[in-house]
């Protein structure tokens, strides 16, 4: 499936969380030379969520929704892709353009710098050096303090007992700090995707426990490491938050390490109708947007020669299930022949993707750990991947 991301701001990303250059007033170090990443100004951006206001970002409440966009710049994973040496920004052998799993070869430490894994127990050490940023309004309620495995077994517990925790069912056994930055999970039963659940998995994002007992489902009472905290919550409106001025992370560009993140506030405007949205962008109240829907794009094209866009292939797509337990999708020969009978390339060109590969799911061609060439499977899994209403029928 393909995404696009237009720009009008040239953007320049320098993390997950939301990092961008905007070229806008500098506030911090010495007056950057032309061409290199500035700091300051405000970045407004519209999300693939902005179309409506953010639900409970409370982990009890188990809603995707809030993390993804909303909370990715405030709370952070205890591991990451390694986009700087793989991705880019390094020798672009692994593209990071999944919405999960990344192959383990392209993992990095983030919020855990370092990790074991045995059949009995993982061994987690925290990173030092990672402090919790509350905003003015929230040092009431907690200090500003370091990270420590305290903090992640406790998240981890939560995770464990909270809805979405039903995966770790039969695998976990106990979690908890074996001293200041070492967590141990021990298991019941191993399971070889135990560390991506709460490792990268977009919902394994890290939150302090005094979070618990001061309102978790309000935005404002929201805390974590990342680059950027909360500001402000205007409902129907917009989100703001503003720059974390003692982020732990830094970057790497052209040979120079640079302090992150460049920008001073960061908007997430709500925005539910198409037009306005391409509205906003016409008239450069919004930098960036993400994901615009399918039927604007012939609108976006016209609207300047000034507008960037970017486009990337996501790994995992999206799924039609059809019921295999009651006639006639029970019949395996009828199942291949919707597949081989369904254009799929109509689809690709629909999205302006004509050179989209059918087989993209479960596992990408980009993901050279696993993928399989088409050439290489058997020739009766190879006919179900051409179109051909004949043998469909």
């Amino acid at each position: 499936m393909k995404t696009k991301i237009f720009i009008l701001v040239l953007a320049l990303v320098l993390a997950a969380a939301f990092c961008f250059a905007t070229g806008k007033k500098e506030k911090a170090g010495p007056k950057a030379a032309p061409g290199t990443p500035q700091y300051g100004g405000t970045l407004t951006v519209l999300h693939q969520r902005s179309v409506g206001d953010p639900p409970s970002p409370a982990q009890k409440d188990c809603q995707v929704e809030a993390i993804d966009g909303w909370l990715a710049a405030i709370q952070e994973h205890a591991l990451l892709g390694d986009v700087q040496k793989y991705g880019g920004m390094g020798n672009k052998e692994f593209m990071f353009e999944y919405s999960d799993f990344i192959p383990w070869k392209y993992v990095k430490g983030h919020l855990v710098e370092r990790w074991e894994v045995t059949p009995q127990k993982a061994i987690l050490h925290v990173r030092p050096g990672v402090y919790w940023a509350p905003n003015k309004e929230q040092q009431a309620w907690m200090p500003v303090r370091e990270v420590t495995a305290e903090d992640i077994a406790f998240d981890i517990n939560s995770f464990w007992h909270a809805s979405w925790g039903t995966r770790f069912k039969g695998v976990l056994k106990k979690v908890y700090a074996e001293d200041k930055y070492t967590v141990i999970c021990e298991f019941e039963k191993y399971n070889n995707q135990f560390m991506y659940y709460i490792g990268f998995e977009d919902r394994a994002v890290y939150s302090p426990p005094e979070l618990e007992e001061n309102n978790p489902n309000l935005w404002k009472s929201q805390v974590g490491t990342g680059p950027f905290m909360f500001k402000e919550y205007q409902i129907g409106a917009h989100m703001t938050l503003t720059r974390n001025p003692d982020y732990w992370n830094k970057t790497t560009i052209n040979g120079v390490e640079y302090q992150m993140p460049f920008v001073d506030e960061l908007v997430f405007p709500i925005i539910p109708d198409a037009s306005t949205q391409m509205a906003a962008i016409r008239t450069g109240k919004v930098d960036l947007q993400m994901e615009p829907q399918i039927g604007q794009w012939d609108n976006y094209d016209s609207i300047s020669s000034d507008l960037n866009s970017a486009t990337c292939s996501i790994g995992s797509g999206m799924a039609l299930g059809l019921n295999c337990k009651q006639p006639p999708f029970d019949n395996k020969t009828v199942r291949q022949a919707v597949t081989i009978g369904t254009d799929m390339h109509a689809f690709a060109k629909y999205m302006r993707y004509d050179d989209q590969r059918i087989r993209f799911h479960p596992s990408s061609f980009k993901n050279p750990t696993v993928f399989v060439p088409d050439d290489q499977l058997p020739k009766e899994i190879q006919a179900l991947y051409k179109y051909d209403p004949a043998t469909a029928k």
